[in-house]
Parts: structure tokens; sequence; C-alpha cells
């Protein structure tokens, strides 16, 4: 097993794909040709908060990526919500309704407790605790199913440690199978951090070090040509000033949900009423906001909206994942 620490996911996203590169070997798939790692790998980062790669060529939809938390955090698993800021995630579901592993609801219902709230409580009583696990994956309903949608993130680990004055909180997620570009270093980085993230600010601990472990890290070949190698690591700089105090998930634990509810459902253009948390109010508000108005054909005012997102990484990544959409639109009626 190889070990590799990254400061970031930007810095991740550049180096694990050459190191995929150097090191993988041929084979096929469920899914197709793939370039793979025949050993298991392990992923370190070290300021987990800096977690939205806005790689211009791999453009990821930050827009999506940060309501994926939120859907998982509220333990949905309906394809109709999350679907407005991703269609193709239909593809992924066995009935075009439901999906079979959600993680948010595996993490809040699906073993009747919610396993997020009692985690928090353990670490609250015992600090020192080494049970603090959560898991994603169902034997009863997974093992050798058919289904599209079976979890490839299985367990979770929390530990905290003392660092000075500070109590730190790190977090491993073991992985069975994660594709470096839609999975490890698109969707993946952003949900578990923000989680990593929520776990910490609930407790009032400080951010560790989030780890992610994957038994089978691979590209589909088909992948590789619409997003080839990255000329250089992004300038990790942009970021500096995302300390996990200004970037803050949770500042009221006990209204945060409700809060969470709230915007889930309620009409975009009603959203301001939720104020309780700034998260939602500073950050998630303002990106809804923005879709909105990019679902409505309305790209300039979409644009315009990214300027109210108080956050420095998610207004950087929304406002230039909509300029390039801009830029793309325009050379095609150039042309």
């Amino acid at each position: 097993m190889d070990s590799l620490t990254y400061t970031n996911a930007p810095q991740a996203y550049f180096g694990l794909y050459r190191y995929v590169m150097d090191h993988g070997i041929d084979e096929d798939s469920r899914n197709g040709p793939v370039l793979y790692v025949p050993y298991p790998v392990g992923i370190s980062y070290l300021h987990p908060w800096q977690r939205v790669v806005t790689d211009p060529v791999r453009n990821a939809n930050p827009f999506f990526h940060f309501m994926e938390f939120l859907w998982m955090m509220a333990g949905r698993y309906d394809v109709e919500w999350i679907s407005n800021y991703n269609s193709r995630m239909k593809e992924y579901s066995d009935d075009g309704v439901w999906f079979h592993g959600a993680y948010g609801y595996r993490w809040r219902f699906h073993y009747i407790i919610d396993q997020i709230d009692t985690v928090i409580h353990m670490l609250e009583e015992n600090p020192l605790t080494r049970r603090a696990v959560i898991s994603m994956w169902d034997p009863r309903e997974d093992l050798n199913s058919d289904s599209k949608d079976l979890p490839c993130n299985n367990l979770i680990y929390f530990q905290s440690r003392e660092s000075g004055n500070l109590r730190q909180l790190d977090m491993m997620v073991v992985n069975r199978s994660n594709d470096l570009i839609w999975g490890c270093l698109g969707s993946n980085v952003v949900h578990f951090s923000m989680l990593h993230q929520f776990m910490a600010d609930a407790l009032r601990f400080d951010l560790g070090t989030y780890t992610h472990v994957t038994m089978n890290l691979h590209i589909y070949k088909e992948v590789m040509e619409k997003y080839p190698e990255p000329e250089r690591a992004e300038d990790i700089y942009r970021f500096d000033a995302m300390r996990p105090g200004i970037g803050q998930i949770v500042h009221h634990r006990d209204t945060w949900f409700r809060d969470l509810i709230l915007f889930m459902n309620t009409e975009y253009n009603k959203l301001d009423q939720i104020s309780q948390n700034p998260f939602f109010r500073n950050v998630a508000v303002p990106m809804a906001h923005s879709w909105a108005h990019y679902k409505n054909d309305e790209l300039d005012m979409a644009i315009k909206m990214c300027g109210a997102i108080k956050q420095n990484d998610w207004r950087i990544a929304c406002h230039d994942f909509l300029s390039r959409i801009q830029k793309n639109r325009s050379s095609k009626k150039v042309v």
C-alpha cells in the first residue's frame, strides 16, 4: 500500500493523476477499460477545508458537489431533488426515483439510529474513544446485489487527538473502488471533507487530517481522453484565507438541521428567511439563487449572484464554472 500526502484537493488532483499514470495498469471493468493501481492507496489531506478542485479542464460543477453534501446530511435518497443540480444522477438509480445506497440516508436513517448524532455524543462523552465509526455498507442489502448504486465508500472512522492546546478531529474513509476524476476528486473529497468539518464544528474541535484509503484507485480510459493530465498544480494560495474558523459550517448546532430542512423545502426566492446559521445565509442561499438563475437561462444574473457567496473557495469555483459556460456559449455563437 502506498501512502500519499497532499496539502489540499487541488494539489492532489495534479499529483494523483500523474501517480495513476505512472503506477497504473490496464484492466477491464464493469463500466469499460480503466487504468488502475494494483494495490491499496492511502491519500491524506492536511488542509481538508481546501476541498474545491477548480481545474478549468476538469470543470467540476461546484453547485452539485456542495448541494450533494446538504442532500446527504438531510438523509435523503430521492432522485428528484439532487437531479436538479446534476441530471445525470438519474442514471445511477435502479428505478429513477430512489437511490439504493445513498450515503446520507445510511448515515442517518437506514440503521434505525442516526449515526452522525450518535458519534457526536460519543466523542463529547469520551474524546479518546476509538469506536466512533459510521457504516455505509450493509451486507444484507449490498453483498451480491446487482444494484447500480452500491456504496463505494464503506466506513468512516473519527478519532480526536491533542495538538498543543487544541483538540483536533481526524477522519478516515475506507473505500472499495474509486474513480479518481468523478469520484475521489470529484464528489468524494467535497462531501466527506464537509462531513469532517461538520463533525469538528459540532464538537468545537479543530479540523485535523482527512485520510481516504481506497482498495482500487482507477481512471476510466474514456474519461482520460476527455480530461487529459493537468499541466501543473493549481495555485493553492488562492485558498489560504479559508481557515476552518472562517469557513465554519456549524455555528448553532441546535438549529442546524432545522435550517437544513428549511433550505431544502423552501422555494429559492424565499430562502432569505433562513438565518440562524450563517453557513446557509452566506453560502448555501446565494449558491441556490445563482443556480436558479442559471436554470432559468439567466446566465449573466447567475454569475452576478456568485458575488454574494461569502466563502472564497465556493465563490471562485461557482463564478469560474459559470463563466466557462458563458465563454463556451459565446464561442459557439461566433462559429
